[in-house]
Order: C-alpha cells, then structure tokens, then sequence
C-alpha cells in the first residue's frame, strides 16, 4: 500500500510501508531572485512534516532545492538519508553536504534503493545530457514515477514504460524559463509564440505519457507565479492544470488534478482511498 500526499510543485510525500519519502522540498519563500513563488501557496511547513525517513532531491534548480526550505527542514532531518542521482564528479553530493545533510545515498542511472522488503526506489538519469533526474517507487505491484523536470527522450520514456508497470505518473505540464517572455519581441508575436512553445509541449509531454503507459497521469511542478514586474509572464507561461489534464484526457489519456493536502491511496493497482479538492478523479 502506497499513499501519495501532494505537498506542492514537485513536493511529494509518500509513505510505503511505514516509510516516508520527500520529494524536492519547496515549501517556503521564492526562488531565482524572487522571480518564482509558490502558487497556490502550500497548506504545510516544515515542523508539519517533521522528521521523514528519505528526502529525494532531483536536480540542483532552486525550485526542487531551495534553500529557504531546506534550513527549515534541517531543524528535524540533519540525519534523514538524502537521496540524489550520481551525477558526474561527484558535485551534487558536496552540495547536499555543503547545507547540512550528512547521510547521503548517491544512485546512479537504473539503480535501485531497497526501502522495505518487496519495496524500493529506482533513478533514471536524464538520457541527453541534462543535469536531472526521475524516480520510481514500487511497492508489490503498485508504482509511481515522478518525472521532475527530467525532460527525457521519447525511447528513454518507452523503455521505462516498457520495463515497468506505473500506476501513476505525475508529468511536468509546462515548460517555463526565459523564452519568449523575456526576449524583446512585439508583444502580439511573443503571445504567439508563447501558445506554440505551450502546444508544443503539450505535444511532448502526450507522448511521454503514453510510453509511460500508467492507468492515471497527475500535473505537477508547476504550482508557480510570478510577480512585480514580471507578473505579465503569467499568461505568456501557462501554469494551469486544468489545460493539461483536459488536452490528455481529449488525446484518451486518463489524468486527474491533486492539490495542495490531496491525497490518494494505492493497493493492489487500485484507488482505495481519495481526497481530491477538485473532484477531477
């Protein structure tokens, strides 16, 4: 039996067999300058949460490690074991170091980490290049894969779907960063190019969901807004759920919205318990 607890972006808590994992905490303050903030903002801090057994961090971005977050959560984790991907060098593991944690597990592309008996985590390296990652969780015969912001290749996310037998995939549904909205182009030609670069990845992520092949997809890391000045990039990059989950459920894709403090319940491949805000399930 897995539960799923959705924190906010791509903040995670799941619990398996007794066992707590934490997905890239960010719970608290901004991000890139105070460019990026949570929207909707989360329900629970850092003392909610309290001690966990694993916390997992992806990548280095600061909105799956960020720092404000992670000094609050160091109050009741200092010894938690920290699971991150084996990068190259070995810099991913210094960083974690440098802010605290000292019980490191480095995993390296396909490699597994027992949790329980019959339960454990696997990590897949981006297979192009990037720094970044995803993870899989099985427990019996239940499984949930968590993209991150692990833009994959097309026969990466095959093989995945291939090997494995995903219950439920929670996919990145947009594609934020600089371009279009920060380069100087006529606002009309930006807007343009905006719904393009969003259509286009809806595209992307269609196809990743169904090589992935899980009975249910979930948007996620994506609970995002800017601000101040740049609060005109909040049309130009759409971070609502609602677009993603009704583009794959009109492509015969089944999807469902989880917010923040929504839960689900997975035993034996089946939803046996739910608390879904939006009542998308």
């Amino acid at each position: 039996m897995i539960k799923v607890q959705y924190i906010c972006h791509a903040s995670i808590l799941i619990t398996i067999n007794g066992k707590t994992i934490l997905t890239d905490p960010w719970i608290k303050g901004s991000c890139f300058a105070n460019c990026l903030w949570i929207y909707p903002p989360p329900k629970i801090k850092a003392k909610d949460l309290g001690k966990v057994d694993y916390i997992y961090f992806s990548h280095a971005h600061e909105d799956h490690f960020q720092l404000e977050s992670i000094k609050e959560i160091l109050k009741y984790n200092r010894n938690t074991k920290i699971i991150i991907p084996k990068f190259n060098n070995g810099w991913f593991t210094k960083l974690v170091k440098k802010v605290g944690f000292k019980n490191i597990l480095e995993i390296p592309h396909n490699g597994k980490l027992e949790i329980s008996k019959n339960s454990y985590v696997q990590i897949f390296i981006n297979d192009l290049g990037e720094i970044d990652s995803s993870i899989l969780i099985k427990s019996h015969s239940d499984e949930i894969f968590l993209q991150t912001d692990n833009l994959m290749s097309l026969k990466e996310s095959k093989r995945i779907g291939k090997n494995n037998n995903i219950f439920l995939s929670f996919l990145i549904p947009s594609a934020t960063g600089i371009y279009p909205g920060l380069f100087e182009y006529d606002f009309q030609k930006t807007k343009k190019m905006a719904l393009k670069k969003k259509i286009d990845f809806f595209n992307y992520i269609l196809k990743i969901a169904k090589n992935l092949n899980s009975n249910f997809n979930i948007p996620y890391a994506n609970d995002l807004c800017y601000f101040d000045d740049l609060f005109y990039l909040n049309k130009l990059n759409s971070f609502e759920k609602r677009d993603f989950v009704e583009y794959l459920q009109k492509k015969s894709v089944p999807s469902f919205i989880m917010n923040a403090n929504d839960y689900v319940v997975i035993k034996n491949r089946k939803i046996v318990k739910k608390k879904i805000s939006l009542n998308s399930l």
